[in-house]
Formats: structure tokens, C-alpha cells, sequence
């Protein structure tokens, strides 16, 4: 996403899917269900059809990317985080 390039990423089950909430699904990321093969292949056709659709989705994810994954974001975010647990 950092490159600005389209993302289809596994939709993570249990306690991971909390990582899913940094992206929005079909905003900055499309997210898919592994556990369905046909499903997944005509998600893919639809994004090879629908170019500005997913060039729309690829720049919203790397706006995102640029604009809150720096290092400085992610380094202060877990210095924070370590202050609230000792609190």
C-alpha cells in the first residue's frame, strides 16, 4: 500500500481481525474470505474490470499509509500505549 499498489488481503479470523480495523474494506483495502475459492476469483475479475475503482481504493490506502503508519506515528502510538498500561 506504501507504493500505492491495489491490496486483496485475507479476511483474518478471531482475535486478529482486530488488526483489520487500521484499513477500511473496499476504501483503502479489499479484504476476501479464504474459504471461498469462487467467490475470490470473481473479486478478482471484478477489480481487473473495474480499473478506477481500484485505482481509487489503491490511492486512498497509500494516503492512508503515508498519512498514519510513519515511524513516528507507530513509535509514539506504542510509547503511549505502554504509559496507559503502566498507569
Amino acid at each position: 500500500m506504501a507504493c500505492g499498489t491495489f491490496v486483496m488481503y485475507p479476511q483474518l479470523p478471531g482475535d486478529a481481525a482486530k488488526n483489520m480495523e487500521q484499513f477500511v474494506g473496499g476504501k483503502h483495502i479489499v479484504y476476501y474470505d479464504p474459504g471461498y475459492m469462487l467467490q475470490n476469483a470473481q473479486q478478482i475479475s471484478y477489480y481487473l474490470e473495474h480499473e478506477k475503482e481500484r485505482e481509487t481504493i489503491a490511492a486512498a490506502g497509500h494516503a492512508r499509509v503515508l498519512a498514519d503508519c510513519t515511524i513516528e506515528k507507530m513509535l509514539f502510538s506504542l510509547l503511549h500505549a505502554e504509559k496507559a498500561v503502566a498507569a
